[in-house]
């Protein structure tokens, strides 16, 4: 069966601002981190408004090095290190314990990677100085938050797109139900940059409505027009249960499940009918334990994709067709944009709070479900208060990776 795994620790830099509790407060009361894009000129993008951070809040932890990091290394470290403050785990101790870490990351460093070469390409080696290249590459920001807060366990990187926070933590989970590490730091980062923009708009995939002031993003609804971007950082703090309890850990909640596949895109990168998929949802079920009637709401990837969010109502739809109860459904997506590989890790948070606090959050901008009519799901367009004991949460790339957790309700 294997140990059991529970999260101990968490940290969230969003849109929505800079701690766990605002974070969960402004998603439950409708607030929206979405706001005009001030850090690079727009023009010909298409694209006006997305989920950015505000920098000012950010926990400056870099100290000398600090002019020199990129916006993700910066994120990055200062949620590792919010997350020793929450969990109770110093720096040293995190030595001592081999602490690991995995982080998910789709695009990693790669705007101070295309910097670094263009200077390269204009001016040769007269033109670069070894400070410059410090954090171009995909896993820099994991490499330096691990140095700060001294995790020398397991150290890995994942990309597998929208998937790679969600699968940075299953993939820790993993590591300590097999007995391969006592405590992993695992989660994601994404930031946004211009070609980043203009790559999700040449695919089609950026909302119709990305250009005006007002724009924003309706997960699924039946007027939904493609997705807002996103970005932030998030990770928790996952540790064997037994190594919990000995040093008398405080505990949130516990992974249950897990389970990962992919599923080869069309030519034009949408996505493939609903019965083409691997059914990752089915397998995170059985990997748990649990029948489709045990989950208490689904914390869906839903971000406002035409093809995507109408392939995950109808794999979901199919799984939990003859469940006794209406399984309610949400996504926090509107609220923070598609913060890519991030995203999973920051749902996994979200998920945290519901089963603590006992409140499922609204699907922003969600006026006229697609699930309308389906006798097994439903839409929570507005917060929702129920006993929580297990959260699914989805995470579906439009290249093909498919992945889905369940975190449930601790109990000893």
């Amino acid at each position: 069966m294997g140990r059991r795994v529970v999260i101990t620790g968490i940290a969230v830099l969003s849109p929505l601002g800079g701690s766990p509790g605002e974070f969960r407060d402004k998603i439950r009361s409708g607030g929206s981190g979405i706001r005009e894009i001030n850090r690079f000129d727009t023009d010909g993008l298409g694209c006006r408004r997305a989920g950015c951070v505000d920098e000012a809040k950010l926990f400056e932890s870099a100290g000398k090095l600090n002019k020199y990091l990129s916006l993700n290394t910066k994120m990055l470290t200062a949620s590792c290190e919010l997350l020793l403050m929450d969990s109770g785990y110093s720096a040293k101790e995190c030595r001592e314990d081999s602490v690991g870490m995995i982080i998910g990351s789709m695009y990693g460093n790669y705007e101070r990677s295309t910097e670094y070469i263009s200077k390269f390409t204009r001016h040769g080696l007269a033109g670069i100085t070894p400070m410059d290249g410090i954090d171009a590459g995909q896993n820099p920001a994991m490499n330096y938050a691990s140095i700060q807060i001294k995790a020398t366990g397991i150290h890995k990187m994942i990309s597998s797109g929208i998937s790679s926070g969600l699968d940075a933590v299953g993939s820790a989970y993993q590591y300590i139900k097999n007995g391969r590490a006592v405590a992993v730091v695992a989660g994601g980062h994404e930031n946004i940059f211009k070609e980043m923009i203009y790559f999700y708009a040449a695919k089609g995939l950026l909302s119709q409505a990305s250009g005006r002031a007002d724009a924003g993003i309706r997960p699924f609804d039946q007027m939904r027009s493609g997705i807002l971007l996103g970005e932030g950082s998030a990770v928790l703090f996952l540790e064997e249960y037994e190594h919990a309890v000995k040093r008398k850990a405080r505990i949130y909640a516990e992974i249950t499940g897990y389970a990962n596949g992919f599923a080869p895109p069309k030519g034009n990168g949408q996505y493939q009918p609903s019965d083409r998929q691997p059914d990752v949802v089915s397998y995170a079920l059985k990997s748990a334990r649990l029948k489709p009637e045990s989950i208490s709401y689904i914390n869906a990837c839903a971000n406002g994709s035409r093809s995507g969010d109408r392939m995950e109502a109808a794999l979901i739809s199919k799984v939990f067709q003859n469940s006794r109860n209406r399984v309610p459904i949400t996504s926090i997506k509107g609220a923070v944009g598609e913060c890519c590989g991030a995203s999973g890790a920051m749902q996994c948070i979200s998920a945290v709070h519901s089963i603590a606090d006992g409140v499922i959050p609204p699907t922003l901008n969600c006026t006229d479900p697609i699930f309308e009519g389906n006798s097994s799901i439903r839409v929570a367009r507005i917060k929702m208060e129920k006993n929580i004991e297990n959260v699914m949460i989805n995470a579906f790339d439009c290249h093909g990776f498919r992945s889905c957790l369940i975190v449930s309700h601790f109990k000893k």
